[in-house]
């Protein structure tokens, strides 16, 4: 039947794939294994949180991002390129699999072939984003930046200046293009924190455009401030010079990855 074998791809490619997970998790010692890499960043997250706060509760300053601070959120991007040549290889691998879904029919050898290199990709999956979400917060602890800033400063960047998409995933399930209502609070709460900055600095007039913005990333279809009118021109002047570092360390297969952190609670673990 036209389709059987596309079907069977999609449908084994994650139903396969969670059962086998299931299944693995089962295993007390596969267990602690996978948790290993979580374990590892709530701790780390804890420290980054003691050390400069949630990240909500940071405030941007007036004068927006430094020379200086520019240069150590560049530092942390490096730290993290390792990891995101690793990624960049699994989005490669999800990719092959959703063209191969793309025909119009394809037989059970054909997809079993595709989805056989895949099963041990989604079962170390889980570990991947927990070592990841480690490495940030390790290399953020080492160069002295907590997540509100490096957050404020990727999302200002990345998505508003340079324009990358906010949030890519991979796979159909993934929320691509757009940040989750939570992402778009954790914005919002800065940018009025950065208006309040403003305000405080006699600088009313900036101040109101900023706190507008926030009122519309609720609203934006991708949540990324300044989606309509772009960037204010003095934050472009201080992002220019640093357009090819900033360009040189991004990482389009951990987009849904930068802004988010992890939580325990009991025995399972929450990402937000």
């Amino acid at each position: 039947m036209a389709g059987t074998g596309r079907k069977w791809l999609k449908g084994c490619g994650i139903s396969c794939g969670v059962i086998v997970l299931l299944n693995v998790v089962g295993w007390i010692v596969a267990g602690l294994f996978l948790t290993r890499p979580f374990t590892a960043a709530v701790s780390s997250q804890d420290a980054l949180d003691k050390a400069f706060g949630p990240r909500e509760a940071w405030v941007p300053p007036a004068d927006g991002p430094t020379a200086a601070r520019l240069e150590v959120f560049i530092a942390v991007r490096t730290d993290l390129d390792a990891q995101c040549a690793h990624f960049r290889d699994l989005h490669g691998r999800f990719a092959a699999m959703d063209e191969l879904d793309k025909q119009g029919d394809v037989s059970a050898g054909e997809a079993l072939k595709a989805v056989a290199p895949l099963m041990g990709s989604v079962l170390g999956m889980a570990g991947d984003i927990g070592r990841y979400l480690d490495a940030r917060n390790q290399a953020l602890l080492d160069h002295g930046m907590g997540l509100g800033e490096y957050i404020w400063i990727y999302v200002l960047a990345y998505n508003a200046w340079l324009g990358h998409e906010p949030n890519i995933d991979f796979g159909d399930g993934g929320r691509e293009g757009e940040y989750d209502p939570t992402d778009r609070t954790v914005l919002a709460t800065l940018i009025e924190a950065h208006a309040g900055a403003l305000e405080a600095a006699g600088r009313a007039d900036e101040a109101a455009a900023w706190r507008a913005e926030a009122g519309r990333i609720g609203d934006t279809p991708s949540g990324v401030p300044f989606a309509r009118d772009g960037v204010p021109a003095d934050l472009a002047a201080r992002f220019e010079p640093y357009r090819d570092a900033l360009e040189a360390v991004y990482c389009e297969a951990t987009g849904s990855l930068e802004l988010g952190r992890i939580r325990q609670k009991g025995l399972s673990f929450h990402g937000d």
